[in-house]
């Protein structure tokens, strides 16, 4: 309660598809609420996120909505979703806590890898009113078949295949694309961040990283601008996001979506909070797992603060206290190889979270109603 009192930003590092972190913020949705938080900022893409907002409407549907979304698009040889990190019950279940509670909802991320299974049926809906839609429909129906058989091969073979380059270069995708941009400007737009999503994944062994991080970074700049414009007052948002996208300092490489939030914090004069999440004890197919010792070489250096994991309780570690204590010079950090993991974690955080006895969330999806479809 306190961090959302103080805080104009709170960026959470997560470890994704984890049943515990979705609980975590279904709790803390009322409290954002009560303390002016109207934003979820998320791990998805600009369209992704319509799409999700779509589907909690009205909130008590949610649920429902998600799993027919999931059951209709996921394919079993591809064994994916086209939404990343919404395919569990418990992720449902936050959203519908979020709509409830009338928060908005930020994509700031490319469109995922199979995102476009869906969004062709987006762009199709766009020239439903154009003069050749039986055309274009035709069109669409060979796209989504070229699409799934270029994804299947790919999921199939040993080898790189440069899978949206191979696409792109087909002629009914080509026709369709065509067709559907001159249909509907949003048309136009969809298919204007998909390349770009696709020219992303298809460099990523050419630093393209740097080029998803500035990605984020620019669509939370302009979203911020354009609500603290519509609302004549700058939003209070909680972001989402995996961890190597939420310390306040340089990751990977790249000054990441938490450095950029507190960047603007401190223009703005305000207070961001980065918090980190961390799993001790983890439940995988009935077998309890201890990440201290099952991944030692991982979690060695970090052993100091990975100890106060309990199965049973939520561990709440205040970095930020630390680190100024290790300024007034009242602690100092071990001067062996520990030193370097510690103070990255204390200068990147301003909380740890350790979960409690965690595991994967429960698939929200009805493959029996897949196949009736």
């Amino acid at each position: 309660k306190q961090i959302f009192k103080e805080s104009q930003f709170v960026v959470f590092g997560e470890r994704h598809n984890s049943k515990e972190t979705s609980n975590l913020i279904s709790a803390l949705i009322p409290i954002m609420n009560n303390n002016s938080f109207n934003t979820l900022c998320l791990e998805v893409g600009i369209y992704s996120a319509d799409k999700l907002k779509e589907l909690m409407n009205p909130y008590q549907n949610t649920v429902d909505n998600l799993k027919d979304f999931n059951s209709k698009y996921y394919h079993s040889e591809i064994g994916d979703v086209p939404i990343p990190f919404f395919g569990g019950i418990e992720d449902a279940e936050f959203l519908e806590k979020a709509s409830k509670n009338n928060m908005n909802i930020w994509g700031l991320d490319q469109e995922y890898y199979y995102s476009v299974l869906y969004l062709t049926d987006e762009l199709l809906s766009e020239a439903k009113t154009h003069k050749d839609f039986l055309m274009i429909k035709s069109f669409k129906e060979k796209t989504d078949k070229v699409i799934l058989e270029w994804f299947i091969k790919e999921n199939e073979s040993e080898d790189e295949i440069d899978v949206f380059n191979e696409i792109l270069k087909n002629g009914e995708v080509q026709s369709f694309f065509n067709a559907v941009r001159e249909a509907s400007p949003r048309a136009s737009k969809i298919i204007t961040e998909l390349k770009l999503s696709w020219d992303i994944y298809a460099r990523w062994r050419e630093d393209s990283h740097a080029d998803r991080v500035s990605y984020m970074r620019n669509n939370f700049k302009k979203n911020y601008e354009l609500e603290t414009q519509k609302a004549s007052k700058a939003p209070k948002v909680f972001l989402k996001f995996g961890q190597v996208h939420a310390p306040q300092i340089i990751s990977k490489g790249t000054y990441d979506l938490g450095y950029f939030v507190n960047e603007i914090a401190r223009t703005d004069k305000v207070k961001c909070t980065n918090i980190n999440s961390w799993t001790r004890y983890y439940l995988d197919t009935g077998n309890e797992i201890d990440y201290l010792k099952e991944y030692e070489a991982s979690y060695k250096r970090y052993k100091l603060f990975m100890n106060f994991g309990k199965k049973d309780k939520w561990t709440i570690i205040n970095l930020e206290s630390i680190r100024e204590d290790l300024v007034n010079n009242r602690i100092a950090l071990p001067n062996n190889g520990d030193f370097h993991k510690l103070n990255s974690l204390i200068q990147g955080y301003d909380y740890q979270f350790i979960l409690p006895l965690d595991q994967a969330i429960k698939d929200n999806i009805d493959l029996d109603h897949k196949k009736k479809n």
